[in-house]
């Protein structure tokens, strides 16, 4: 037993809960064990017990115990002390309570069973019985521990090889592994499978382990092995389950020999258990939800639900799409999942676990089939029921559905080949074009967005077959929803920049767009390069869907213009143009090349328009200039931005007219063209052309060309249409570099603030004079809005009623006055004629201002709408041109926007001001200045604004921009800077209403420490007249800064020093007027706070100065010792002892430095031998230090703090 307490502390770590520690204390133990087996000599055992122990083993059951003892001797005799025990105790503990330790002793048994050759299976199986034998006083849970310690035992037993090993054991001449061994292991197991539901499949899963491993065996018994196993498992028991499925699937391989025809007769009608006439079978089998009264014989009900699938699902699987059967199994697979999966776990009346089990089966099939065999998943009642637990996040299979969503996006991201073939699934027969929309997820965005170039393209074509692809009884209303659904897909490619576009996708898109949109389709053109003419649609596209391509074209248009070149094109690498194809030419280019080359071909298709001979000439003029001007943007920015406006302005007038639309802007195109030539004349013809351009000029004012143009921008910009905003934008950023002063004027002029209710009043006086011109006029269009207002919404109608009876009140009125002569049929005289007017104006002069009421919110609306989007300009001329003298120019307009802006227009103050920190407080540009005089009245006006602002957000937004005015006056007029901001010093220190705060300085000086070395004296001038203590505290700390700042303190150190003495003298004076002062400005905490920014210059000009002597005279000990004693006994401050400390500290700095000094001067004049100057060196120093004690009031005594303050004693 001494050797056994050698490895008894190795036992513990097997129970540990960690993986780690198990499985070390596994290698530790068997390795310890092995060792001493490897030492151990065993002795010989007589052959009469050997012939007595096979007569016992014959006895029965009446000898389990004697059988049990014989190979525990056995065991003792053959195997050292250690290892003996190790059996023992690791047999046992697979009983164990605990999961920790079952699996902790199990590998260990495993592991020291496959190592050692003393031990037979047999001899190991009757232990393992033993150990976990069930008698009637046992507990459920001790049973239970039971079952559990067998099954851990058996599979050891499997796992470890020794149930088929042929080495012969050391002590006789046979073999660890027998036939009679196979026999009783079978037995125990298919016993313990029978026990419990619950270890069914987990027995059932070992004897496959146990085939797998007689498969691959050479026993000599391995014929009479399956022999006894196809008996016990399908002749002795005929009932059927998943398992005994799984495991017929495997001897089948082994064994086709066998008569299985008999053996699967009971229950399937072909020994081929995957056929097709077994799948109804199969799936019922699988689904485990047989009915007792048909198959109460011949099957058994399946155990309780629990949500991991079982392993029979892999090994039919892995049977269906083995690489070997892969031309075969693919058309069985395609059946079995139709029936047993859709049609059984899918279907409508499976219950909600069922269903749980199908989706965890289409999870293995999908990660297992070939891409070109992944629609079979995608069945009819998989898909609905996908769509309908991704539809709504409190349905019970929700987070599977999700999972599965997730599982067919990673297939695209590993194979985007195989984005396309799923696509067609989700939007096709089965699934719902809608799919994303009615559950809620992205599915088929991601997929998309995973697809590659090819993939898109032919996604692309697959749509467009979708257009014409409909059925004989299709309804006109199922085609076109059919194909809005196909414009949305091609407008979603385009427009989500997570997918990937070619040029060859966009162009093919933006083409049908055009052609669909403005043209019809009369007789096809196979050859032709724009698709939409292969096919003509049946029917032809109504005029709504005719609408909706125009809709969507502009839409794509829009967002391509923000979109780079496609970079694997070698003319657009390095190019750093948007709305640019590969080949350099804008894509608004192309759709209106296309417009023109559809209408030169009426021979293939009739356009929606009809254009009369005016505009014709209007158009024809813009698509030869726009032609003339097709360069690219690195020759000539201004011309492809004025290329681009007028592409737009005509894109835009054939799109409203299309729609019918009476009021174009072919005025405004024409306008254009005029603006153009004349801004890119002198670029075009030279300097000859330009001249003849100034004779021929006339003598009344002209308005610039550029103007013109960004008029025409700031027109497009009030539009509600996206696409002529961001085209708007998108020309007006290539012509910044001609913006000009009238141009600033005409930009500023947008965003000045004005009466929104101007214009109501000016439409309602227009309106009042077309009424009294044109009574008839005035009729029908009140006629014409009660209809309008009869149909748009109920208020509207209780407006309409409020007005007829007022109008019927006022002719009431007068009808009762005059009711003695109402019996006369003659008509009203003049009198009456003009008492019923005004009555009537009076009742339109009520319901005006009612409604002007209602319009002045809107109109105040649509206003601060129009100047956000006019901020854009601004942005961009700010963006690209931030060195241009004109920036400055945008500042105070900014200002004043941010500072008149109320509580409605918080998102128009917030842009402007994120405009101006993008722009101008992070630019690093400094703006050329030739004339400083409007930049000075512009840092003057900023000041201004700030001393009387209304928040302090508004004056950091000022100071901000007061830096990037100043960083280009200084180059020019430095002294104009400095005064400016020397008087807003000054109004912040002496004015108690000034707004300015110190952030607003410190933001100059920190920037700008030479010139804030000028502001000391405004300072030092204004403190002691300081509106408040917060003021004259504040003064004291932009002080300190602009010492602190000063970059010159090395080279100027004499004049650092005289103004740091004169800043000593007014502390002083401040101070000690505080202490005279009934009413003191400063309290007891801001003094404090004050003192302390003069310590700190103190110890600053010690660090800083040469002559040591020189801070004493600017901070003299006697001054403030005086002012120390002064603070102890102020009624107001002597409370606060910090106060007087704080000024005895800031003398005894100046003192020490004096002593310091004075002893360096006379070290210098002793004689030259070393020991008389340290002498005399140490003899000044004790002399220093009493009288700076002698000067000190307190009593302290310094070396013995010291030594109190010694951690070592502490």
């Amino acid at each position: 037993m001494a050797a056994v307490a050698t490895t008894l502390p190795l036992y513990w770590n097997l129970a540990s809960a960690s993986k780690k520690e198990r499985l070390d204390a596994s290698v530790k133990l068997v390795s310890a064990l092995q060792q001493f087996q490897s030492n151990y000599i065993p002795e010989a055992a007589p052959e009469s017990e050997s012939e007595k122990n096979t007569d016992d083993e014959e006895e029965g059951a009446t000898s389990l115990e004697s059988e049990y003892k014989t190979y525990l001797k056995k065991l003792q005799a053959e195997n050292a002390a250690d290892v003996a025990y190790a059996v023992q105790r690791l047999v046992r503990g697979l009983g164990s309570p605990r999961e920790s330790s079952r699996l902790g002793f199990a590998v260990a048994l495993t592991e020291l069973l496959s190592r050692l050759d003393t031990i037979s299976c047999e001899q190991i199986l009757v232990l393992i019985r033993n150990s976990s034998q069930i008698t009637g006083s046992m507990s459920g849970q001790e049973e239970r521990d039971m079952f559990f310690a067998r099954l851990f035992g058996l599979k050891a037993v499997v796992q470890s090889g020794i149930l088929f090993r042929q080495v012969p054991l050391k002590s006789s001449s046979t073999s660890s592994g027998s036939f009679k061994a196979f026999e009783i292991f079978l037995t125990e197991l298919l016993s313990l499978a029978e026990k419990k539901s619950w270890l069914r499949e987990s027995c059932w899963w070992t004897l496959l382990s146990v085939v797998n491993a007689l498969e691959s065996s050479e026993v000599e018994w391995k014929d009479s092995a399956f022999s006894v196993l196809l008996d016990r498992i399908f002749v002795s028991d005929k009932s059927w389950s998943p398992e005994k499925v799984s495991l017929t699937l495997k001897l089948r391989k082994s064994n086709p020999n066998a008569d299985w025809q008999t053996f699967c007769g009971s229950y399937f009608k072909n020994p081929d258990l995957l056929s097709t006439t077994n799948l109804p079978l199969l799936g019922r089998l699988l689904k485990e939800s047989l009915s007792e009264e048909s198959e109460t014989d011949s099957t058994k009900s399946g155990s309780p639900w629990k949500p991991q699938l079982h392993f029979s699902w892999d090994i039919i699987l892995d049977s269906l799409l083995s690489p070997d059967e892969h031309s075969t199994s693919s058309k069985n697979f395609q059946d079995f999942y139709r029936i047993v999966v859709d049609e059984n776990l899918f279907a409508s009346s499976s219950s909600p676990q069922r269903k749980y089990w199908g989706f965890l089966v289409f999870q293995k099939a999908l990660h297992r089939l070939p891409s070109a065999y992944l629609p079979m998943l995608f069945t009819k009642n998989f898909m609905r029921t996908w769509i309908n637990q991704l539809s709504k996040k409190d349905r019970f299979l929700h987070k599977i559905a999700r999972q599965v969503t997730n599982d067919v996006q990673a297939i695209v991201e590993k194979d985007p080949q195989t984005g396309f073939t799923l696509v067609l699934q989700l939007t096709g027969t089965n699934g719902s074009f809608h799919f994303d929309r009615i559950t809620k997820t992205k599915t088929v965005e991601n997929i998309l967005a995973n697809m590659d170039g090819n993939g898109i393209n032919a996604y692309v074509n697959y749509l467009l077959k979708q257009v014409n692809e409909s059925e004989s009884d299709d309804s006109f209303s199922s085609i076109d929803a059919r194909r809005s659904w196909v414009i949305d897909q091609m407008t979603c490619l385009i427009r989500r920049n997570s997918i990937p576009r070619t040029d060859e996708s966009v162009g093919l898109i933006l083409a049908w767009f055009a052609t669909n949109g403005f043209f019809t389709v009369i007789k096809k053109h196979p050859k032709s390069s724009n698709v939409a003419l292969h096919t003509i649609p049946e029917p032809p596209f109504s005029h709504d869907l005719q609408r909706t391509c125009r809709s969507k074209l502009l839409t794509c248009v829009a967002d391509l213009s923000a979109i780079p070149p496609n970079s694997d094109n070698d003319n657009a690498k390095g190019t750093k143009a948007t709305g640019v194809s590969a080949d350099g030419e804008p894509w608004l280019s192309k759709v209106l090349k296309t417009l023109t080359d559809l209408e030169n071909d009426s021979k293939h298709v009739k356009s929606v328009y009809d254009l009369d001979e005016e505009v014709k000439k209007t158009r024809d003029n813009a698509f030869a200039f726009s032609k003339k001007l097709n360069v690219s943007a690195d020759e000539n920015e201004v011309a492809r931005g004025v290329e681009i406006l007028i592409n737009t302005l005509l894109l835009k007038c054939l799109c409203e007219y299309s729609d019918g639309n009476s009021v174009t802007d072919w005025e405004t195109l024409d306008d254009c063209l005029e603006a153009s030539t004349r801004l890119l004349a002198p670029v075009k013809s030279g300097k000859k052309a330009a001249n003849k351009e100034k004779k021929k000029e006339p003598k009344e004012d002209v308005q610039e060309p550029i103007d013109l143009l960004v008029d025409i921008i700031i027109g497009l910009l009030e539009q509600s249409s996206s696409f002529s905003r961001t085209m708007a934008n998108h020309s007006f950023t290539m012509m910044t570099s001609k913006v000009i002063d009238s141009t600033v004027d005409l930009i500023l002029t947008q965003l000045e603030r004005r009466d929104p209710t101007e214009e109501v009043d000016e439409d309602a006086m227009d309106e009042s004079e077309d009424g009294e011109d044109n009574e008839e006029d005035n009729e029908d269009e009140e006629n014409s809005n009660v209809n309008e207002g009869a149909d748009s919404s109920e208020a509207d109608d209780e407006e309409a009623e409020a007005l007829r009876k007022a109008l019927q009140s006022a002719i009431s009125e007068k009808e009762d006055d005059d009711d003695d002569d109402a019996s006369s049929e003659a008509s009203m005289d003049d009198e009456q004629m003009m008492a019923i007017d005004e009555k009537l104006a009076a009742v339109f002069k009520t319901r005006a201002e009612e409604r002007k009421k209602g319009k002045d919110v809107g109109a105040q609306r649509e206003a601060t709408y129009f100047k956000n989007r006019v901020l854009d300009l601004v942005d961009i001329y700010l963006k690209k041109q931030p060195s241009n003298p004109l920036a400055l120019r945008f500042v105070l307009p900014l200002v004043e926007l941010i500072s008149t802006a109320s509580t409605d227009e918080k998102q128009l103050s917030d842009k402007t001001k994120g405009i101006l920190r993008s722009r101008l407080g992070k630019s690093k540009e400094s703006v050329p200045l030739s004339d400083p005089t409007n930049t000075i009245n512009l840092l003057e006006s900023l000041h201004q604004r700030a001393r009387k602002a209304s928040s302090s957000e508004l004056v950091a937004v000022i100071s901000m921009c007061c830096t990037f005015v100043s960083r280009s006056l200084i180059t020019v007029d430095e002294q104009a800077v400095i005064r400016i901001y020397s008087e807003s010093i000054s109004d912040f220190i002496l004015r108690k209403a000034s707004a300015l705060n110190p952030a607003f300085l410190l933001d100059f000086i920190r920037r700008y420490p030479s010139q804030s070395w000028n502001f000391q004296g405004i300072i030092l001038q204004s403190v002691k007249e300081s509106a408040n203590g917060y003021r004259q505290c504040q003064a004291f700390h932009v002080l300190q800064t602009i010492f602190t700042s000063f970059s010159h303190a090395d080279s100027r150190k004499d004049e650092i020093l005289s103004a740091i003495s004169l800043v000593s003298d007014v502390f002083v004076d401040v101070i000690t007027n505080l202490c005279s002062s009934e009413k003191p400005l400063m309290t007891a905490a801001q003094l404090k706070d004050t003192l302390k920014v003069g310590l700190q210059l103190c110890r600053y000009s010690k660090r800083i100065s040469p002559d040591l002597d020189s801070v004493k005279r600017a901070w003299p000990p006697k001054k403030w010792d005086t002012l120390a004693s002064k603070l102890a006994s102020s009624e107001h401050f002597k409370s606060s002892t910090s106060l007087s400390t704080t000024c005895q500290q800031i003398s005894k700095i100046a003192q020490a430095s004096a002593g310091v000094n004075n002893t360096k001067g006379s070290t210098a004049a002793t004689p030259s031998s070393n020991q008389e100057k340290g002498a005399r060196k140490r003899k000044q120093e004790d002399v220093g230090n009493e009288s700076s004690v002698a000067n000190d009031n307190s009593t302290r005594k310094p070396k013995r703090k010291k030594v109190r303050k010694d951690p070592k004693k502490d």
